[in-house]
């Protein structure tokens, strides 16, 4: 810009100071005022000159505007269309009249051309700020389509339709936590300075209320984004309200699941330590009693006395082992879910067919959870069911982990018969990682529990997706 000015006002002085207007401009240009001296070959030299340095900054002119328009988004590329458009026609015709006029071809029609094309850059930026103003309009329309009675209005659409920003995200301000939130109520981070995003945070009260993460190309139009704001205040608070509410559903749901991976490490430390432990202390003790009972033989009271007590101390490690096992397998931990469930099948108090067409691994607290829901629901189906058989099911749906407990009983009427301890523990648990269950059942044709976890800890705090009830049994 600086050496344009300098072209278009010292560069055009400098050449008239020595032109003839009639003979370098036209045989019927009146006089030239500024003429101090006639030396034509130094005033064609300077206007040859002039005429070049036009040319070398059009050309970078050209240059610096592709390489901005190739890295802006579209918001900004629609902002500046007509002076883009004008400004490219504008220097495309100023440039091939200057070089018409050095290779002295017949640039007569060019430079009338280039005249109306600068003239019309003018008109562009005028166009430019009308549409400025007129996009303000658009906030009457987010304001009815706000008002209508829709029951469920997207208000990051209709932010995004009024603003012309496709991109547009909305993020809600967490007090609890003093962090923004998505309307799902997950964290958000708002853009850096240098990561090609803004955001514009709007405010209540001197209150942080939301944010809008928006293109560059709306900072240079703060009133319309302003108008789009207020317009929308009130759902915007409606909105913060919810996503407030789902975040702190989430900070439950991710303690919960908190809770049960303590939980389920407590229990396996208690395991180890039962091993390490107690466990090893009566291997010993036993040991003890075998040799003692060989060293006492010849007397047979103490050999019967030794005896009874190995017997007591094999049948307190026994006992001590499944009190182990129950705290926490270590055939879950060390082969996983299918050869755990398939070794408490063996065990139950009715066949059981597990089926598991993969031998996926899981993480821990997947694992845990999925063996001990079906471990209780197992004990239920022994306890009240009175069936014949049942049968387990592992099935691996995209990004969760269905499993399934049927049995061939009684059956019960769902809507009657409230829950148990033993149902509602399982649904305590399913609930701490975002599962779901769903029971069916009636009365003389069985019961079908059907599960679902996340099968990654990464969607542990997404909610569980509905289930259709089944009226099967």
């Amino acid at each position: 810009m600086a050496v344009t000015i300098v072209l278009v006002t010292v560069g055009q002085w400098a050449w008239l100071l020595f032109a003839d207007s009639r003979t370098l401009i036209c045989r019927t240009c009146p006089a030239n005022l500024l003429e101090v001296a006639r030396e034509d070959a130094l005033a064609k030299l300077l206007y040859s000159l002039r005429g070049i340095c036009v040319l070398v900054v059009a050309l970078t002119a050209i240059t610096l505007l592709a390489g901005r328009w190739r890295r802006a988004s579209r918001p900004q590329r629609q902002a500046v269309m007509p002076v883009a458009v004008a400004g490219a026609v504008g220097i495309a015709t100023i440039t091939a009249s200057y070089v018409a006029g050095l290779l002295g071809a017949g640039g007569a029609v060019l430079t009338a051309l280039s005249y109306y094309a600068a003239a019309a850059v003018s008109v562009a930026v005028l166009v430019v700020f009308i549409q400025r103003r007129l996009a303000q309009s658009a906030v009457a329309g987010l304001v009815v389509e706000l008002g209508a009675a829709s029951a469920a209005v997207d208000l990051r659409g209709a932010l995004s339709r009024a603003l012309g920003d496709p991109s547009l995200l909305l993020a809600y301000w967490y007090p609890a936590e003093s962090r923004y939130v998505d309307s799902d109520g997950r964290a958000i981070e708002l853009p850096e300075a240098d990561a090609g995003r803004r955001f514009t945070v709007i405010e209540r009260d001197g209150q942080p209320v939301a944010a809008l993460i928006h293109d560059p190309a709306l900072q240079y139009n703060p009133g319309l984004v302003e108008s789009a704001c207020a317009a929308a205040g009130l759902s915007l608070d409606n909105e913060r309200l919810q996503a407030e509410l789902r975040a702190r559903l989430v900070d439950l749901q991710a303690s919960r699941a908190r809770l049960v991976t303590a939980a389920d490490e407590a229990r396996r430390r208690m395991e180890r330590d039962l091993h390490d432990g107690a466990q090893q202390q009566l291997i010993a003790l036993k040991i003890s009693l075998g040799l003692a009972r060989q060293l006492v033989a010849s007397s047979p009271d103490a050999a019967e006395l030794l005896a009874q007590t190995e017997r007591q101390a094999a049948d307190a490690l026994a006992e001590l082992r499944e009190l182990a096992r129950g705290i926490y397998p270590p055939l879950l931990a060390d082969l996983g879910l299918r050869a755990a469930l398939e070794a408490q099948a063996h065990k139950a108090a009715l066949p059981v067919t597990v089926e598991a067409p993969g031998a996926d691994r899981y993480p821990q607290e997947i694992e845990a959870a999925v063996y001990f829901c079906v471990l209780e629901a197992l004990q239920n189906v022994a306890k009240y069911a009175h069936a014949s058989a049942a049968r387990v099911t592992l099935d691996r749906r995209g990004q969760r982990l269905a499993f399934t407990i049927e049995d061939d009983g009684e059956g019960f009427d769902p809507v009657v018969t409230p829950k148990g301890t033993g149902l509602q523990g399982i649904a305590d648990r399913l609930a701490a990682l975002g599962g779901s269950l769903d029971i069916a059942s009636a009365p003389g044709h069985g019961t079908r529990i059907t599960c679902q976890v996340p099968a990654t800890t990464a969607d542990i705090s997404s909610p569980a997706p509905a289930e259709p009830p089944n009226p099967g049994g």
